[in-house]
């Protein structure tokens, strides 16, 4: 009966496992979490076989089995650095600040420079330029301009206020204050991925017919490689 060579099948588990890694990494955009999950749990399962397969070797194989059953460790060992690398680095950090204005406001613009017999509200979508965002894992900030000005369609505003909701696969990440009706907004991501900015905007419009609570909303897909 043919002798199963454990040294051949430990060397080729390893590498497997370094295989799996290069193919998660270099799908990282493509996978959600629990794809990118899958591939380092399949190479560390994988590192795992090398290193039984590793003492069948050294016993069967004393000569060559040693220095095998070492490189299917080190193999081993690199894929449990990345592993524990990505774990740190799955959770999404943003880095995001603000300023105002910098820009001619819609409001500004508008033939509704208050105060009116009315009170209307403006329109339910807030304006962001550009419409979606691209760009690079740690790289340039990029730029969102956003404009609520016209919420109370030139009316007097109390108690205003906004957040920007960033999330990432639809889960909410983190909630910023927007601090103003109309600005700039400046955001750099830790991690690649399909995110979105949810930016809302409320406050009371009012002149001395009425007072109405109004509000505004948009959201910004962004794509980061």
């Amino acid at each position: 009966m043919r002798r199963v060579n454990f040294e051949i099948l430990s060397f080729a588990a390893a590498v497997l496992s370094v295989v799996l890694i290069i193919l998660t990494e270099s799908t990282f955009y493509v996978l959600s979490i629990n794809g990118k999950f899958v591939g380092w749990g399949a190479a560390l399962a994988v590192a795992s076989l090398a290193g039984l397969l590793t003492i069948f070797s050294k016993r069967s194989y004393k000569n060559t089995g040693i220095i095998v059953g070492a490189a299917a460790a080190v193999l081993g060992a690199i894929s449990v650095f990345f592993a524990a690398y990505y774990s740190v680095q799955i959770s999404p950090r943003i880095e995001a600040h603000f300023s105002e204005g910098g820009f001619a406001s819609r409001q500004s613009r508008s033939f509704n420079q208050g105060p009116t017999g009315g009170c209307e509200c403006g329109p339910a979508t807030l304006n962001l330029e550009p419409a979606k965002l691209a760009g690079q894992v740690n790289g340039s900030e990029l730029h969102l301009q956003w404009d609520a000005s016209e919420i109370c369609m030139g009316l007097t505003i109390e108690d205003s206020g906004g957040t920007m909701e960033v999330s990432k696969d639809e889960k909410l990440i983190e909630s910023l204050s927007l601090p103003y009706s109309y600005g700039n907004a400046y955001l750099k991501f830790s991690t690649p991925g399909h995110y979105s900015a949810l930016l809302r905007y409320h406050g009371g419009c009012r002149n001395i017919f009425c007072n109405k609570q109004c509000s505004m909303t948009a959201t910004a897909p962004i794509d980061i490689r």
